[in-house]
C-alpha cells in the first residue's frame, strides 16, 4: 500500500511539473549542474527521456506497452495510430481520463481502469526517497 501511494505522490508531481529532473535542477541551480540524464549518460533528463525513452526503463516500457496493448488493441489499431502520431502516449502515462486521450480510447469505465492499472509500472521509484 505504501509503494502504490508514493508512486501516485511521483505521479501527481510528473503531472503539476513538480517532478525533480535533472533539466529542471540545471536550470535553477547556480552551481554547474548537468541536465543529462545521471542514469543512462545519454541526453537531457525531461520526462518525454525518462518515459519514453531512457534505456533504464527499457524493461518497465515494455511492460507497460504489452499491457497497454490488451487495453488499446494490437499496435497496427487506430487507436495507437492515433495516440503516437498526435504525441499522447506521454499524456496517456501521465493522466489518460485528459480529453485529448478520452476521445481516442474512449470513456469507458473498464479501459480508463485498465489503462490506469497498466502505467503504474512504468512510473519510476523516486530516486531521491530514502530505501
Amino acid at each position: 500500500m505504501e509503494h502504490e501511494v508514493k508512486r501516485a505522490e511521483i505521479k501527481a508531481r510528473m503531472v503539476t511539473g513538480t517532478y525533480m529532473l535533472q533539466s529542471n535542477i540545471s536550470r535553477y541551480n547556480q552551481q554547474e549542474v548537468p541536465a543529462t540524464c545521471q542514469i543512462c549518460k545519454d541526453e537531457d533528463e525531461t520526462l518525454n527521456h525518462m518515459l519514453l525513452k531512457c534505456a533504464a526503463f527499457t524493461g518497465e516500457r515494455a511492460a507497460f506497452t504489452g499491457k497497454l496493448t490488451q487495453v488499446l488493441g494490437s499496435r497496427n489499431s487506430g487507436k495507437w495510430d492515433t495516440i503516437l502520431n498526435n504525441n499522447l502516449l506521454l499524456q496517456l502515462i501521465l493522466d489518460c481520463t485528459h480529453p485529448d486521450v478520452t476521445v481516442i480510447i474512449g470513456d469507458e469505465q473498464r479501459l480508463l481502469s485498465d489503462t490506469r492499472k497498466s502505467h503504474t509500472s512504468l512510473l519510476p521509484r523516486d530516486p531521491y526517497a530514502e530505501s
